[in-house]
């Protein structure tokens, strides 16, 4: 299992309009809002799963950037 965790910055009015996108997506969950800035729970099965997520939200229309600022990997076995 992957979880990460994810800065969105996002385009001045554009925060509902990405807030649903990212409530849209399984695996995802938002922590906080902060101003313009969303901070988003991601967890995936496989760092694949991860980046293909973290890449659909960087091509939200009103994301201006996202920034992976925590990444934990565990085994099957659940081993870090």
């Amino acid at each position: 299992m992957v979880i990460s965790g994810l800065l969105v910055n996002i385009d001045p009015g554009k925060l509902e309009q990405v807030k649903e996108g990212i409530q849209s997506i399984d695996g995802l969950s938002i922590s906080d809002v902060i101003k313009d800035r969303i901070v988003v729970i991601l967890e995936s099965e496989t760092v694949e799963e991860e980046v293909a997520a973290s890449k659909r939200i960087a091509m939200m229309s009103g994301v201006a950037s996202v920034k992976v600022v925590y990444h934990h990997f565990e085994t099957q076995s659940g081993e870090s």
